[in-house]
């Protein structure tokens, strides 16, 4: 290193993390060090006003085998060496270079990592699947010849990835560590200087209306309008910053980004307390916002200074029992935290509860005594006295037994008759094994299983709870597992773990385990909800996160406490979930939303890319990605017994059943078209090799003689049902077809293409050479038409396109003209490609399917009035297909995520009909009730920064202080 290097910096990154060099080149550049640090000792000398030059520029380099001579002069002046780390970095010849270049030049302690996707160090664990970020010469020490070494560095990282340290606090850490001085001493500076800022606003804010009180009328006008013009300048910015965050999937900034857009919106007059007033860029804004909802409200918040973090719920929901420091026991309504009744124990402090929906009350003490209370008893019986301290105690469904285990060898379990009475003496199961850290039994009781950290290694065990037999092999994990949870479904089993994963297990099948990644640190509390729909996990990283099983997605990131989470447990019929934390002496209640939709399953590997109704309305039919058809209950998405076998060499794509529902049709990306005796489970026509390239979609006309089959061929071909008897086709040489649609009557198909346009054919014109030219081309895409749909009355026809929007055609219109643009546009999915659509039996709803920030991937439209009437939250990133039932009361869709889902239309038409299922999507529910009220909207901003721990400081989204939100 030289003694005075002319570059405070070197940024080091692949150019497909180009932005992001931008990005951090400008913030260093144009930093300015708080003025009470200018001058003071580090590291290098004494902290300066500016980090001024960082040197980023790059050449290319494509055919140079060796670094160029300005990149190696740049790297030898410069004080760090900043790497932006990638999967794309990670595998960068250059990037590596100059990391081994810095490294040999004696600046091994002066490198600091920024992190932008992947995983660190995800090598080490290839059965993760994880993508490795860091380049070699990140994890290893550099010698002096060059070459790597064996030992492992632990660079200084910033993590911009979604559940980090977010834009302003990764840029802090890493200013800070180029200063050489303390980030937490950075922050406090920052803020401070933040707040004087604020201050001196605020007060020459108050010297001019001061001044303004002693001018005449036209100078207040004039203030007022540069207020107005401040209000729309912070709103816009509010906006953009929600939108940055989202495409970060940062949606705890995000939700809070938008909340604050709507309270300075409102202040500048641009909500205008009513709504959009028809402005299509306000309503683009506020769609956008609705979209990153937020659904799950902090409640009420038990803080009692004695209270010992000891917690536990009845089975049902209607209790709660707590402990305090001196060794007593709180009983409560979990609806509202009223106390019941005190039990008191002699056993010292608590360290576990169980409570039963009878009143069955167990606890386990660190003095290794266990206790159970009776019904209405005073005095406990005391199962155990004396020994290691006691983890975890646990009742079967039944309250027929109890299992106790802590740092003594073994787990407990005592068998409860009729009278709270103990019968029989004490079993011991796992006694090879010491440190449980974790029990439960499974929903029925049968079940028992534990987890473990001691000298029989870091194990999962599970035995029969009445023989006590082993009940499968032990498992074992290379990091310690510390929660373990069943869902009451019983089908289930989820283990937290020390290295901050979740593994989720099938107890039907021998699937792989899910893993569920996020927390930053150890994973110490688990719970299922009673629908086993949602799974909440508690961290020592003081979070709580919520995750839908259904597609294995984190939904929401709860923030309220400031230690570790201890405990967790659903209440009040799953529409609850408390958490408790020893250390900071809170038990914290949270509202959650009611699911929107029905029900939902994982119904496939892959992404789910059609559904199908049987006429009779009972027999749901889905497919996808992974090649395979399933067959559903519609009224339970239950998987009917006996599944079509394998015919699909690729994707199925397309599905759909004769109006008579004698037979089923699917096509994909194999070209291959079969027809399905799918009573029978097996085929009745095919394997037939309908097109040479991917079929996107197909058709049945209404009297179900005739299949009509679009390909990326850039044909629709037809077919005669149920032979695949070859009758013509419909070609354009323009580009491929991804759909395709019959009208009602039979006469016409109408095809969307790549090429931007819509077609309309005479079915009559198909013939081997498809040289017939269409009836009438639509034009008014800007992108792709892939879905198309006739009403019911074959008035209308609708398509969608990657544009994001929804264009209706009048169809008569079109075929008089041979030419036309559509009747009505509407903004779908604000600019994401409109995968599906499909019309209500009456023609009155539109449903639509797209991309979204957030879950809100399906929309209900009002056809008549053109307007958007729901948003259905669930899927996550991509909803592919949807389909309304033959009665019209369902709507069944599939996602991206293998997620198959059904709605009641009801609980959408009229919006909202059903006010519990919106009161809690706090957004959604705020802008579907216009005229808007300015303290509402503040009380929005301070709701959702309380639910998601964060605070509006200046004009960032940062941690929030403890008590700042007193909504």
């Amino acid at each position: 290193m030289k003694s005075s290097p002319k570059y405070w910096a070197f940024v080091s990154y692949s150019h497909h993390d180009a932005r992001w060099g931008r990005w951090l080149h400008a913030a260093l550049e144009r930093y300015r060090v708080p003025r009470r640090l200018v001058g003071l000792p580090s590291r290098d000398g004494s902290v300066p006003e500016r980090i001024s030059p960082v040197f980023i520029d790059r050449e290319e380099l494509p055919t140079s085998s060796s670094l160029s001579q300005n990149i190696g002069e740049a790297l030898q002046n410069s004080r760090y060496l900043i790497v932006i780390c990638s999967p794309h970095a990670a595998v960068s010849r250059w990037v590596n270079e100059e990391i081994r270049r810095f490294k040999m030049a004696g600046g091994a302690d002066r490198v600091l990592c920024l992190i932008v996707s992947g995983e660190p160090n995800a090598s080490d664990k290839p059965e993760l699947g994880e993508i490795e970020c860091f380049p070699e010469a990140i994890r290893y020490d550099v010698t002096p010849s060059g070459t790597l070494g064996a030992q492992r560095a632990e660079p200084i990282a910033a993590d911009l990835r979604k559940g980090g340290d977010g834009l302003h606090r990764a840029k802090m850490k890493l200013i800070a560590g180029v200063l050489g001085v303390n980030f937490d001493d950075l922050m406090r500076r920052e803020q401070r200087r933040r707040t004087t800022r604020n201050i001196l606003a605020m007060t020459a804010a108050a010297l001019v209306l001061a001044v303004i009180g002693s001018i005449w009328y036209q100078g207040h006008q004039q203030t007022l309008l540069a207020e107005q013009r401040q209000n729309t300048r912070l709103a816009q910015l509010m906006f953009q910053k929600a939108q940055a965050a989202a495409q970060q999937n940062d949606d705890r900034s995000a939700a809070l980004y938008g909340a604050a857009w709507i309270q300075y919106g409102l202040m500048a007059g641009e909500l205008a307390g009513t709504g959009s007033g028809g402005n299509p860029e306000l309503e683009r804004k506020k769609d956008f916002v609705r979209s990153i909802s937020t659904s799950t409200v902090a409640g009420r918040r038990l803080t009692e200074s004695d209270f010992a973090g000891a917690f536990a719920a009845s089975p049902n929901g209607e209790f709660i029992a707590w402990s305090r420091g001196d060794g007593t026991i709180v009983m409560a309504t979990a609806k509202d935290s009223r106390p019941l009744r005190v039990l008191r124990s002699k056993s010292g402090p608590i360290a576990t509860l169980a409570l039963t929906n009878g009143g069955l009350v167990a606890a386990g003490s660190r003095n290794g005594t266990v206790a159970l209370w009776s019904r209405g008893a005073g005095a406990p019986a005391l199962l155990q006295t004396g020994g290691p301290p006691i983890r975890k105690v646990a009742f079967a469904s039944g309250e027929e037994r109890l299992a106790a285990a802590g740092d003594g060898f073994g787990v407990r379990i005592w068998d409860i008759g009729k009278n709270s009475a103990v019968q029989g003496p004490v079993r011991l199961l796992g006694e090879g094994q010491n440190y449980f850290h974790d029990l439960a039994f499974s929903p029925d009781g049968h079940k028992l299983g534990a987890v473990a950290d001691g000298r029989g290694g870091k194990t999962l065990m599970l035995w029969d709870s009445a023989s006590g037999k082993s009940d499968g092999p032990v498992r074992t994990y290379a990091e310690a597992p510390e929660s373990l949870a069943f869902s009451p479904d019983g089908r289930w089993m989820a283990v937290g773990l020390f290295d901050s994963t979740i593994r989720l297990s099938s107890l039907r099948d021998k699937q792989p385990d899910e893993v569920l990644t996020g927390h930053q640190r150890l994973v110490g509390a688990l719970a299922f909800s009673p629908d086993s729909r949602l799974l909440a996990s508690g961290s020592d990283d003081w979070s709580v996160s919520l995750w839908d099983v259904t597609s294995m997605d984190r939904v929401a990131t709860l923030n309220a406490h400031a230690r570790p989470i201890v405990d967790l447990a659903f209440a009040n019929g799953g529409r609850s979930l408390l958490s408790a934390s020893s250390e900071d002496h809170v038990l914290q209640a949270w509202t959650l939303p009611r699911p929107f939709d029905f029900v939902s399953t994982a119904a496939h590997s892959g992404a789910v890319r059609a559904v199908a109704w049987d006429p009779g309305g009972t027999v749901l039919a889905s497919a996808g990605d992974d090649k395979a058809i399933r067959l559903w209950n519609a009224s339970t998405l239950q998987p009917l017994p006996g599944p079509l076998p394998g015919a699909h060499a690729d994707a199925v794509r397309a599905l759909a059943f004769a109006p008579n529902g004698e037979f089923l049709v699917s096509a994909g990306r194999d070209g291959r078209i079969v027809v399905w005796d799918w009573r029978r489970r097996r085929i009745a026509k095919g394997p037939v090799p309908g097109h040479d390239r991917w079929i996107f979609d197909l058709a049945i006309s209404r009297d179900g003689k005739t299949l009509a089959t679009a390909s990326w061929d850039k044909s629709v071909k037809l077919w005669s049902l149920p032979d695949l008897r070859f009758l013509g086709q419909l070609r354009q040489d323009s580009d491929a077809v991804g759909g395709v649609a019959f009208s009602s009557d039979g006469r016409l198909i109408a095809s969307a293409s790549n090429d931007h346009a819509v077609r309309l054919w005479a079915v009559e014109s198909a013939d081997p050479t498809g040289r017939m030219p269409p009836a009438a081309v639509l034009s008014g895409h800007s992108e792709a038409a892939r879905p198309v749909a006739f009403s019911p009355d074959d008035g209308s026809l609708v398509s969608g396109g990657g544009d994001g929007r929804i264009k209706f055609w009048n169809v008569r219109a079109c075929l008089a003209a041979h030419a036309c643009r559509p009747r009505a546009d509407l903004m779908g999915h604000h600019g994401f490609m409109v995968w599906t659509l499909a019309f209500s039996p009456d023609g009155a709803l539109l449903a639509s399917g797209s991309q979204s920030n957030d879950r809100q991937t399906l929309r209900l439209w009002d056809v008549r009035k053109g307007r958007l009437v729901a948003f259905l939250t669930g899927h996550r990133d991509f909803a592919l297909t949807a389909r309304f039932s033959p009665d019209g009361r369902m709507l069944a869709s599939g996602g991206s995520h293998g997620d198959l889902r059904l709605w009641r239309v009801r609980d959408f038409w009229p919006l909202p009909q059903r006010r519990d299922v919106y009161d809690s999507h706090l957004l959604l529910n705020f802008l579907a009730r216009p005229p808007y009220d300015l303290a509402a909207a503040r009380l929005l901003v301070c709701r959702i920064g309380a639910a998601n721990g964060l605070e509006i400081v200046g004009t960032d989204a940062l941690p929030a202080v403890r008590g700042a939100h007193k909504c």
